[in-house]
């Protein structure tokens, strides 16, 4: 599904700031719907993911860190996901290392409690050094 308008520069741009915006909310759940409105994006205009990665990314790290709302931080993950499948690997950047510490260091903490947001990373579990999550007892370090 690939949204027309969203390809035009003048309307992508308001939706991504009003979604950067809701992204800072107070309430869990316009911040887990804006950020899930970031990872959909993939799906609207593929090809803007790329030129926008930057943005993309800094929201989504920051979502990671939520402190109030596993939610947030789940679907965080999930349009993280969504973004790296769309990118090259050499499209990734140095940003990369850091979001594979975060993520790892948030399953280091509750890898029993979501061990089905592992695979939902795809290619990135790997760099997670996990094991796939139907297989808890052999978890990486």
């Amino acid at each position: 599904m690939s949204d027309p308008m969203l390809r035009e520069k003048k309307f992508l741009k308001p939706v991504l700031h009003i979604l950067e915006e809701r992204s800072h909310d107070r309430n869990s759940i316009v911040r887990q719907m804006a950020v899930r409105g970031l990872g959909n994006l993939v799906y609207g205009a593929p090809e803007k993911v790329k030129k926008h990665k930057k943005f993309l990314m800094v929201i989504l790290i920051r979502a990671l860190s939520d402190p109030f709302s596993s939610e947030v931080i789940g679907e965080s993950m999930k349009a993280v996901a969504k973004v790296l499948k769309e990118l090259k690997e050499k499209d990734r950047g140095s940003s990369f290392r850091d979001l594979t510490q975060q993520i790892r260091t948030y399953f280091d903490n509750n890898y029993y409690s979501q061990p089905s947001s592992i695979e939902s990373l795809g290619p990135g579990q790997s760099a997670l050094n996990y094991p796939s999550a139907g297989n808890p007892g052999n978890c990486g370090s």
